[in-house]
């Protein structure tokens, strides 16, 4: 489907306008607003769009920036996922959407793909109904990536962290990161669907700092496991001072 430009779509949204411009009735909310991700990895922003007026609306949301790193990309999803060419998407058929009903809440994320090249992106959105096209919603989202997904201050991780599992979905292998902001016990286990523990992958006293294992995919006995979801849990204490850390990632493996 082809999209128009942000020039010709504002040229629609014109069009749109009828009767006297009234107040913005909607509200246009980020769960997030700047997040880190690993290298190669989708960092989605997930928001909230609520019509708070007495009347349906047609909302314009256009990608107004986006300046990210070379060879990155991003994408917007609000009822169906556009292509990372589509700048501007209105609330309508021809959108594959609809119109938002009185006291109407819909999902809307913004996508960024990162590359291999480390960095940070920002994208600029900005919303509006086509009754009143003046008065306006503006977000920005920076998205970062690193080569473990988590940010690290003066050689040493700031907080314990489980990157996600790259590549994923994978097959035969993949690797997770874990890192440790001091010295700590750590047990790292595999497990299936039903609950059931397939594997350990590490179970032993490590220094602060990263660390990655692998999984080849094989349960206690080496025998490879079926193509299905799998979960692997990061468990760590430290050796000083109190506290448990745990974490969960989700796993895909096609055969």
């Amino acid at each position: 489907m082809k999209t128009p430009g942000i020039a010709g779509f504002l040229a629609i949204a014109l069009m749109c306008i009828g009767g006297e411009g009234r107040a913005q009735d909607f509200t246009f909310v980020a769960d997030d607003t700047v997040l880190t991700g690993p290298l190669g990895s989708e960092i989605v922003f997930n928001c909230t769009i609520t019509n708070t007026s007495a009347l349906t609306i047609t909302l314009a949301i256009v990608r107004t920036g986006n300046d990210l790193p070379a060879e990155w990309s991003s994408s917007m999803c609000l009822d169906v996922c556009y292509p990372p060419v589509t700048d501007s998407i209105l609330t309508s058929p021809a959108f594959g959407s609809s119109p938002l009903s009185p006291g109407e809440s819909r999902p809307f994320s913004m996508h960024v793909y990162t590359a291999t090249n480390p960095g940070t992106g920002t994208v600029r959105v900005e919303s509006w109904d086509t009754r009143n096209p003046s008065e306006r919603r503006l977000l920005t989202f920076a998205a970062s990536a690193t080569p473990n997904g988590v940010e690290v201050t003066g050689g040493k991780p700031a907080a314990y962290a489980l990157s996600e599992c790259f590549p994923n979905p994978f097959n035969p292998s993949t690797t997770l990161r874990c890192l440790l902001p001091g010295e700590s016990r750590v047990t790292l286990r595999v497990y299936n669907l039903n609950g059931e523990e397939v594997t350990t992958l590490a179970r032993d006293r490590r220094e602060s700092g990263s660390f990655d294992v692998r999984w080849e995919g094989r349960d206690f006995r080496g025998v490879p496991v079926p193509s299905g979801i799998y979960f692997c849990r990061m468990d760590a204490r430290p050796l000083e001072g109190n506290g448990h850390f745990s974490s969960v990632r989700k796993l895909l493996l096609l055969k």
